[in-house]
């Protein structure tokens, strides 16, 4: 016998499909770290400093120049450098409204960060790098959006970037939202 969920709303499909994208996003986060060498030095400290300082985001950079970063980051495999880059309040206290605020989830807005950063990753990643280039902004008061032009498999193919100002400086968040 099947067992249906008769009784799950269009929220309820959308927060099971978040969480399934979650688990899946989180395998892809930790992969970069099994490649690596177990166990961490002093130098390897000093080494992620310099590189995650490498993307911070000036306060008066546009996000044309956000999404370079973006782009120089995701191209370098540096996810520590392109969470420098997102908006980490707002994708947190988008991830407590999803979740309703529940003790249960607190893993999941723990994680929120690096998720959002592995799941810009990999919408980019559709491109080819060696083609990627950044075609146009359109800002629109506190919100911007920048498009990715790039191919796959020999078509032409965009992708896009999505931004909004906290604290005062443009900032990547994973979805228009």
């Amino acid at each position: 016998m099947v067992k249906t969920f008769s009784g799950l709303n269009s929220w309820g499909t959308s927060f099971a499909m978040l969480l399934l994208a979650a688990a899946s996003t989180i395998t892809g986060c930790q992969k970069r770290e099994a490649s690596g060498v177990a166990g961490s030095t002093s130098a390897d400290s000093v080494s992620d400093e310099a590189s995650s300082s490498e993307y911070s985001v000036p306060a008066s950079a546009s996000p044309r120049e956000v999404a370079e970063l973006a782009l120089k980051a995701i191209e370098a495999g540096e996810l520590q450098g392109l969470q420098n880059l997102l908006a980490t309040k707002k994708i947190k206290a988008d991830i407590q409204a999803i979740t309703r605020g529940k003790n249960a989830f607190s893993s999941v807005v723990d994680k929120a960060v690096p998720l959002a950063a592995s799941a810009i990753t990999r919408e980019i990643e559709w491109l080819e790098p060696e083609g990627r280039t950044i075609d146009q902004e359109e800002i629109t008061g506190e919100t911007a959006k920048v498009v990715v032009k790039g191919t796959r498999m020999g078509k032409p193919l965009t992708r896009q970037f999505f931004l909004i100002r906290e604290d005062g400086i443009w900032k990547l968040v994973p979805s228009h939202r």
